[in-house]
């Protein structure tokens, strides 16, 4: 797929749909990340958020508002697969 190289960073589809993990989705047990600077400062800012990671008891919940913060301000472009593509199966898959 030509598109794919121009992501950041590439998630398996979590399956869940609270509102909580919007707009992506994204499960953040097993992701890509391209090296360039935009995604080190994204998971600078994670490894600087851990009151939010104490409050909420998830870093997918703090994660995924990270993505769509960054994806406003900076740009970040996310991809998350399908939840029924073989090319990036989440763990759903295997239950």
């Amino acid at each position: 797929n030509k598109s794919l190289p121009q992501f950041d960073v590439y998630f398996q589809d979590d399956g869940s749909r609270q509102e909580r993990y919007a707009p992506y989705s994204a499960n953040s047990g097993f992701y890509f990340v391209r090296s360039n600077p935009k995604t080190k400062h994204l998971f600078r800012h994670l490894l600087y958020s851990g009151d939010l990671l104490n409050a909420w008891y998830s870093h997918q919940q703090v994660l995924t508002v990270l993505l769509s913060e960054y994806n406003s301000l900076f740009g970040l472009k996310v991809k998350v697969f399908a939840k029924e593509t073989d090319l990036f199966p989440g763990g759903w898959l295997y239950h």
